[in-house]
């Protein structure tokens, strides 16, 4: 189990992660009605925020030299650029919601386990593909995951 993390970019994180990667997350927003929400965010976490899945590019283990914060994530739908951003989007440094989870885990009792999964956060908005479309998520020195939509 991971023990809590004093500060994400921490010798402690370089050495418990085992690897980065691209991710595409899958969300389902079970035909929410937005207007209810926009009154009622609380709910969306009651919900877990729709997380259906992820869709995980290959693991990148030596990814210590990479700047992760600069890193800039380009998606495309059908080859159409459909939003970009980069790892400081995400709280400053995709390590601090890392650390965030781990620290809150902790201060429950929990924690991560070794091969676990944890999604930052998002570097482009939601998109909503139809099925046909391709989606594509390039990150960099990280590469890129795809989705076929049936």
């Amino acid at each position: 189990m991971i023990r809590p993390l004093a500060h994400p970019r921490s010798r402690v994180l370089h050495e418990v992660v085992g690897s980065v990667m691209p991710a595409l997350e899958l969300a389902d927003d079970r035909n929410a009605d937005y207007a209810i929400l926009q009154a009622n965010p609380l709910m969306l976490i009651a919900d877990n925020a729709w997380n259906e899945g992820a869709v995980l590019g290959d693991p990148v283990r030596d990814w210590q030299g990479i700047d992760l914060a600069g890193l800039r994530g380009v998606a495309t739908i059908n080859g159409r650029n459909a939003g970009e951003g980069h790892g400081r989007d995400v709280m400053g440094h995709p390590f601090e919601a890392l650390a965030w989870v781990a620290n809150n885990l902790a201060s429950r009792g929990l924690g991560l386990w070794r091969g676990d999964v944890v999604i930052t956060g998002s570097l482009v908005s939601t998109k909503f593909p139809s099925p046909g479309d391709r989606v594509r998520f390039e990150a960099g020195a990280l590469g890129a995951v795809e989705l076929a939509v049936d």
